[in-house]
């Protein structure tokens, strides 16, 4: 089985159809994917769903930039709907952020021959003997309209939030408002210094390199941290090596230490 990059990061593009659908009540976004084998069920909807069965072997879901995911349970022959319209197809439940819903090949081939019209984001294939058009959601970034605080809290029941993001205008000037006039004293005097920078580092006489070397590897370090407690803030990846250095003495040398919270 695959999965397409598409589906994993959520991202949209010219050739991109989502959806707005339903499954067993609850609300999904769908994904019409023809670079995924299957048809996929995120996990995020299972606490809604029913019917939902454990497979006996794992199954494993290759993705497009070569990762593999395992999947452990399925949804078959689940009935849903969309603009009216209801199907039934065999879903594998995978940890998908993105989407609710996705359409692989499996349902596409099913209903083909189908008429897809990108630029109006529609989709036309025969169902029972009748054509069928389903118009996919189109994005309207030149409008933004305004939800009541009870229209949100409705939206964060169905799952349909992704994220609240507030945003605040700033005219620029209340950057340093905050600042101890000890420091910015400091700020002032070496303004040179501190001033964010337009381009690299000028070429100076001593130019600091870190070359890389055959023994270098990648160290994941745990540390205590004060308030969250022990192995809980952690450098992220460190890239360290040992090397003999004169006068016959040993260095390490660490590049990249990113910090990150450990859940």
């Amino acid at each position: 089985m695959a999965i397409s990059l598409q589906a994993i990061q959520g991202t949209v593009s010219a050739h991109t159809l989502r959806l707005q659908g339903s499954i067993q009540g609850f609300d999904v976004l769908i994904l019409v994917d023809s670079g995924s084998s299957c048809s996929f069920l995120s996990s995020v909807v299972l606490p809604h769903l029913t019917g939902v069965k454990s497979l006996l072997t794992p199954v494993q879901v290759k993705v497009a930039n070569g990762a593999v995911l395992s999947c452990t349970s399925e949804l078959p022959a689940a009935k849903w709907e969309v603009q009216g319209h209801q199907f039934s197809t065999d879903f594998k439940l995978l940890p998908l952020d993105n989407y609710d819903m996705i359409l692989g090949m499996d349902w596409l081939e099913k209903y083909s021959p189908m008429d897809i019209n990108w630029q109006a984001k529609t989709i036309q294939f025969g169902l029972l003997d009748k054509s069928v058009e389903l118009k996919g959601v189109v994005p309207e970034l030149d409008k933004c309209d305004l939800v009541s605080i009870h229209q949100l809290q409705l939206l964060h029941n169905q799952g349909a939030v992704e994220s609240l993001v507030q945003l605040t205008a700033s005219d620029g000037s209340s950057s340093s408002q905050n600042v101890p006039s000890s420091i910015q004293s400091i700020l002032d005097e070496f303004a040179d210094i501190f001033n964010e920078p337009d381009g690299l580092p000028p070429s100076r006489s001593y130019d600091h390199t870190i070359p890389s070397w055959l023994r270098s590897r990648r160290l994941t370090l745990f540390h205590d941290h004060p308030v969250l407690g022990a192995g809980r803030y952690r450098p992220f990846a460190a890239l360290w090596s040992m090397r003999m250095s004169p006068p016959s003495r040993w260095s390490m040398c660490t590049v990249h230490a990113a910090r990150s919270w450990c859940r």
